[in-house]
């Protein structure tokens, strides 16, 4: 298993509900599952998706800030995933045992 880091969007605001959550705005896919961690460019942790929002052809991830961590984070400032490349595994069905009819 190998990994990568991969730049999934910009820095976008400080939530106006919550001053733990950061807006992100996602360019370079199109959506983040929740708890997936996000990284600036130092590869520092900044904390963990909660969801993905907003349109398809602009969406948009709200990431909750680690606690007790000190960030200068400015808007427009890139931030990364560390992804890995998993092998993609073909379930098939399983053919079904014949029945026997009858005696033994």
């Amino acid at each position: 298993m190998s990994l990568r880091i991969m730049k999934v969007g910009s820095i976008l605001h400080l939530s106006k509900l919550s001053p733990n959550i950061l807006i992100i705005k996602l360019t370079d896919v199109d959506y983040l599952k929740p708890g997936i961690i996000i990284f600036d460019k130092e590869g520092n942790k900044i904390g963990v998706v909660i969801e993905t929002f907003g349109p398809v052809n602009n969406p948009h991830a709200r990431v909750k800030i680690e606690p007790n961590i000190k960030l200068n984070l400015q808007k427009g400032d890139p931030v990364y995933i560390i992804s890995s490349e998993f092998e993609e595994i073909t379930w098939r069905k399983m053919p079904r045992r014949k029945r026997i009819r009858g005696g033994k």
